[in-house]
């Protein structure tokens, strides 16, 4: 390890800021980057975490919230609703040889690449709840922001529901604490149904 290795891991680590997401942030009336998104993940899950006591390894659920988009950095952001088919169907082949791109820029940090690839296993209660938060927090923050994204986009509240039913399905949330409160958003979210197009 020398320092020319922090140098360039640094770098890396600032073209986070340079990946535009389709979210607007209330704060600034902008859209948010994928560093502030990751930043967002980790400290909205570590307080779900803690305020549940859902038993978690707190490293090991902030390390996933962390590194969650890192891919992105090479793969870009994929937006389901806005993106084309074509990219979107390709975001996981993208996303594997962005992965593929890290581990060979970053021999010394193995452990990176294979948090990574933990995180996407989905195999455990960590997993579940970041991957969660992901999908719920850009929705919180749209609304918070009043923005049409939805409207804008065509978006109808019932093919948000199928497409965040699949993503909770996918999540395999096991603690029963953790299952009331996406309940409890889902509630919140039939409420917000002005946000989408109408059918």
């Amino acid at each position: 390890m020398e320092i020319k290795n922090i140098v360039a891991f640094t770098e890396f680590l600032g073209k986070m800021s340079a990946i535009k997401r389709t979210v607007k942030l209330k704060a600034t009336n902008d859209f948010e980057n994928d560093a502030e998104h990751s930043f967002q993940v980790a400290l909205v899950s570590w307080y779900i975490a803690d305020a549940l006591k859902i038993p978690v390894n707190m490293e090991r659920l902030l390390a996933y919230a962390l590194v969650h988009d890192l891919v992105e950095i090479h793969a870009g952001d994929t937006d389901p609703f806005k993106g084309s088919k074509e990219y979107v169907d390709l975001k996981e082949a993208r996303e594997k040889e962005a992965l593929k791109t890290i581990r060979d820029s970053f021999p010394l940090f193995p452990s990176l690449p294979a948090t990574i690839e933990g995180y996407e296993a989905l195999a455990d209660e960590e997993s579940a709840i970041v991957h969660f938060v992901d999908k719920m927090l850009p929705d919180i923050n749209t609304w918070l922001a009043n923005d049409p994204y939805y409207r804008d986009n065509k978006v109808t509240y019932e093919a948000w529901r199928k497409w965040i039913d699949g993503k909770i399905e996918k999540a395999g949330i096991k603690d029963e604490r953790m299952k009331t409160l996406v309940n409890d958003f889902l509630i919140h979210a039939k409420e917000k149904t002005d946000f989408f197009l109408p059918l």
